[in-house]
């Protein structure tokens, strides 16, 4: 359920990033990395949905993990942190989803 910030509504999961047209920015904690990317929300919500796993923010943070890190140590580091954005798109690693797909789920969740 979205979070009341300051008077305005603020996304705590993915699909309520897509659907208020935030971004997801995804920032590495793991040894003072500080390593961002910026996804897509639409993109995440598929690859999320597809594999049916938890879209709330606090959940889906450990679904990521550092490349730059990871090469570093040579396994997975799955240190990060998950927030809405309004940061311009820097990673498209994520297929837009059928747009028949997204706008079924909309009307689902709208009431």
């Amino acid at each position: 359920m979205a979070l009341y910030r300051d008077g305005l509504k603020h996304p705590t999961a993915i699909w309520e990033a897509a659907m208020m047209h935030y971004t997801v920015q995804v920032i590495c904690t793991a040894r003072g990395c500080n390593h961002v990317a910026v996804f897509d929300p639409h993109g995440l919500w598929q690859h999320f949905t597809v594999r049916d796993w938890d879209q709330a923010f606090r959940l889906a943070q450990g679904r990521f993990w550092c490349r730059p890190c990871s090469e570093q140590a040579r396994q997975k580091v799955k240190r990060a942190v998950l927030q809405p954005s309004r940061n311009k798109v820097t990673d498209n690693r994520f297929p837009m989803p059928n747009e028949r797909d997204w706008k079924r789920f909309v009307a689902r969740h709208r009431g």
